[in-house]
């Protein structure tokens, strides 16, 4: 853990690096001093489908979205869940400025219902 998964509007593309982006992401959890290194997924993925505001059509100069949802096992403090959002917040931001909407979520897993297994 932690899983970092960015889903991201496929208009934009062109305009994201995503290697760069998912190495910034990778620091940027490192930095936080919440993970092992060896313990940071990232991986994403586009959407072909999907409105903004009820529309797929770019809205002024920018246009769709990229959203980090960021997956971890429940127990952490609420101020150390809020640090993470800011420390990844401010990873990713520099990378979606053609983007109209950019989006952290910190979602915890119940440790009760996760299961894993390593071959």
């Amino acid at each position: 853990m932690p899983h970092l998964v960015i889903d991201y509007a496929d208009s934009l593309a062109p305009s994201l690096d995503m290697d760069a982006i998912m190495d910034d992401l990778h620091a940027a959890a490192m930095q936080s001093g919440l993970f092992k290194e060896t313990d940071i997924k990232v991986r994403a993925e586009s959407w072909r489908h999907w409105r903004l505001a009820g529309n797929q059509a770019p809205l002024a100069h920018k246009h769709g979205f990229v959203n980090l949802h960021c997956h971890q096992l429940e127990g952490r403090s609420d101020d150390n869940k809020s640090r993470l959002a800011d420390i990844l917040m401010e990873a990713l931001k520099p990378h979606c400025e053609a983007a109209r909407e950019v989006s952290v979520e910190i979602v915890e897993i119940t440790r009760a219902t996760y299961r894993k297994h390593k071959a």
